[in-house]
């Protein structure tokens, strides 16, 4: 058995709740969103056989839970960094860890509907050799035009840079671009 701690805090600071959510699995959470509906989305990993899993937590404004789902392919470990709400559900931009060694990662987009259905996923990869870069998306958002941008950090023979990319509302890329010594970080 694990949980899940939740505290909100108003603007000063002090404590509105606390909640605790019992789970058969670890859960480790990397972004919360509220919601302009009310409530919060929060997305990270849980372990389940060995693998991580992307998980999707919907809760209301009194941290009370209203669905999970659990993301993820076989022999595959993935976590979600960022999500966001768009225009009729959500956005999660993270990490795909595959193959043999567990330094091979490619950044990937999740979108699902309101209820957390996944829709469609995409995956990128800096280079078609993927044993030598690697990557992960860490920031998204949905663009006027109803389709995303993400933004991450790859690094491509040995060396970290930069990447945004823009895909249409069906995932199709439009463009993408490296940015090299901003930082050495992700977006």
């Amino acid at each position: 058995k694990a949980a899940l701690l939740i505290v909100k805090l108003d603007v000063n600071g002090d404590t509105i709740w606390v909640k605790t959510i019992a789970t058969n699995e670890f859960i480790d959470i990397k972004h919360i969103e509220a919601l302009s509906t009310g409530g919060f989305i929060m997305t990270g990993a849980t372990r389940q056989s060995n693998i991580n899993k992307i998980v999707l937590i919907k809760i209301n404004t009194h941290g009370v839970v209203d669905w999970v789902n659990h993301y993820g392919y076989l022999n595959y470990s993935q976590t979600g960094y960022c999500v966001k709400q768009t225009q009729g559900g959500f956005v999660i931009v993270g990490n795909n860890t595959y193959g043999s060694a567990s330094n091979q990662h490619s950044g990937f987009l999740l979108v699902t509907d309101s209820l957390g259905n996944k829709l469609w996923d995409k995956y990128f990869h800096p280079k078609t050799n993927v044993d030598d870069d690697t990557g992960q998306g860490s920031y998204v958002i949905q663009s006027k035009d109803k389709g995303y941008v993400f933004g991450g950090e790859f690094y491509i023979n040995n060396t970290s840079q930069t990447i945004l990319v823009k895909l249409d509302s069906n995932g199709n890329e439009i463009w993408h671009n490296y940015f090299n010594n901003i930082g050495g970080g992700p977006v």
